[in-house]
């Protein structure tokens, strides 16, 4: 949208349409997604636990049986006390802080040596660059053994060193190489973002408190949703400040991507319990090995039948 708007300007367009015309396209795309997208994923005809417990419910409920009650929801400060909900959270919010950073400020910050219509134009490029992000997050994270936490460790490890780059050496940067880390930035930055909630889904489907209760499950990621949402705007009030001292020593926006790079290591640093829990994981026990089994049908054991060997 950005992009759009650096045309509509440059074309000599009224303004108004930058904010016509992303409506109109996003009403459009809303119709399409209400008429195309299934609202359940048995519209779509898949099975899930969910419906299974539902179809019980029901037919306990035509035939007289015992009625059996959907779990509640837990409350919030229930939901804090999980295991890494709060480490979650707060790396959450670093990670979208980043995120936030690049995509608001890029433009103020890329302003200082080109257009502000060629600014906007430049910086569209860490939006695209966003768009294959998770995509390839999850292609990584199949390499990874599904090791989400190690995945996103990777992708901080790899933005930390380019906005490095950009902290002092930006002024001097031709607009190719701009471009390009642009890009790589976008996907660096988006893929982690759009799977860390599903990297806390997994860890805390099969916690005790919660197994079993999707409705908890749905209370925690919304939490974490909107954790990370304040955290990034409480951030976002520091970068003012960061420029201003940053013009004071004539060193211009090098302290707004030094406080980016602190925050990348600070929210990777939150997901060490998750990193160090992927690369060493807890001996299975004979419960839970049969838990497995009886879960996970699609497997097939490595241990073949005495007859057949």
């Amino acid at each position: 949208m950005m992009h759009h708007n650096a045309c509509c300007v440059n074309i000599g367009w009224d303004w108004r349409l930058c904010m016509i015309i992303p409506a109109v396209v996003n009403g459009i795309w809303a119709i399409i997604n209400i008429v195309s997208v299934p609202n359940r994923p048995e519209d779509a005809g898949i099975i899930t636990e969910a419906s299974k417990a539902q179809n019980i419910r029901k037919n306990n409920a035509s035939s007289g049986g015992p009625a059996v009650s959907e779990p509640e929801p837990i409350g919030f400060f229930q939901a804090f006390l999980l295991p890494n909900v709060l480490s979650y959270a707060l790396a959450f919010g670093f990670f979208k802080l980043v995120n936030y950073a690049m995509f608001f400020q890029l433009p103020v910050i890329l302003s200082t040596n080109f257009s502000p219509s060629t600014a906007n134009m430049i910086s569209s490029l860490y939006s695209v660059g966003m768009m294959p992000g998770g995509i390839v997050c999850g292609w990584v994270s199949d390499l990874y053994g599904g090791r989400r936490a190690c995945v996103i460790a990777t992708f901080m490890s790899i933005l930390c060193p380019l906005l490095l780059v950009f902290a002092y050496f930006m002024d001097s940067l031709s607009v190719m190489v701009i471009l390009s880390l642009l890009t790589f930035m976008g996907c660096l930055v988006g893929g982690p973002n759009n799977i860390i909630t599903s990297a806390v889904a997994a860890d805390l489907a099969d916690d005790p408190s919660i197994k079993g209760n999707n409705r908890a499950l749905g209370t925690v990621t919304g939490i974490i949703n909107g954790s990370g949402s304040i955290t990034a705007a409480f951030g976002q009030m520091a970068i003012p400040i960061l420029f201003n001292w940053g013009n004071a020593n004539m060193v211009g926006y090098r302290y707004v991507w030094l406080f980016l790079i602190l925050c990348t290591m600070t929210g990777t640093a939150l997901m060490g319990p998750s990193i160090y829990k992927e690369l060493y994981p807890p001996r299975p026990t004979e419960n839970n090995i049969q838990l497995t089994t009886s879960t996970h049908r699609g497997y097939q054991s490595v241990a073949q039948d005495d007859s057949k060997i």
